[in-house]
């Protein structure tokens, strides 16, 4: 069996407000003991065999240099009154580049990002409080893309992502230190300070709650996504 030296691919780290996010790794350079050729061939045969359609998904393909770029979309199963009732999905986009040289190979991922992308609904079917929770439900991702990515559907995911979640789990944190601190039954003035402080806690929570997941659910996705291409490159022509 041929010898891979595989470095980690995504640095997963799947925890909530008390740990730090940290970022994907985006490249890594595999040695082994195959030529250019058969890395190239056992690229494309992964390319073939995981997409409905090699011509939509490669985007850039040079077989002299041994370099080939795929765009690709994979489904994030992110759980949300929107996706409960068929509004919609949360989709992470990417763009994956492989480089075939003797004896090792490169692979790249870049343009990392996550969009909701909504789907035709037949609303006449619903109640009057599930069209409110829908309706809230899309207002957020309005006010997210509006408050942290400059009004932008679409949600890079990259060191800025990052930022974004570790600065919600400290304002998570710290929001709920200054709420055990204030008194309500005190007065009034106390009590319109806690139920402030309470709706920028519960607002926080739910940026945090969506966002993180998306972070997460997107490096498993990608770390499934290329292991799968690690398995079919290490496949040596012994004929």
């Amino acid at each position: 069996m041929k010898n891979f030296l595989l470095a980690l691919f995504i640095l997963l780290s799947v925890n909530l407000y008390s740990q730090e996010y940290k970022a994907f790794e985006k490249e890594v350079v595999v040695e082994c003991d195959l030529s250019k050729k058969t890395l190239w061939i056992n690229l494309k045969s992964w390319v073939s065999s995981s997409f409905n359609n090699y011509n939509r998904a490669v985007d850039m393909e040079d077989s002299d240099a041994g370099t080939l770029i795929l765009k690709s979309s994979a489904l994030l199963p992110i759980e949300s009154i929107l996706t409960k009732y068929g509004c919609g999905n949360y989709l992470l986009f990417f763009t994956l580049k492989v480089d075939c040289r003797e004896n090792k190979f490169r692979i790249s991922v870049y343009d990392i990002y996550s969009q909701f992308i909504e789907k035709s609904v037949d609303y006449s079917r619903l109640s009057a409080n599930t069209l409110s929770e829908l309706l809230k439900e899309q207002y957020n991702i309005i006010f997210i893309s509006s408050k942290y990515f400059n009004k932008n559907v679409k949600w890079t995911i990259d060191d800025d992502f990052i930022t974004i979640i570790n600065d919600l789990s400290n304002d998570v944190e710290q929001l709920k230190t200054e709420l055990s601190n204030i008194d309500r039954k005190a007065n009034r003035s106390q009590r319109e300070e806690y139920d402030s402080k309470m709706k920028k806690l519960e607002s926080s929570e739910k940026d945090f709650k969506l966002l993180s997941d998306i972070y997460i659910r997107s490096q498993k996705t990608l770390n499934v996504f290329v292991n799968n291409l690690f398995e079919r490159m290490k496949i040596s022509d012994d004929f």
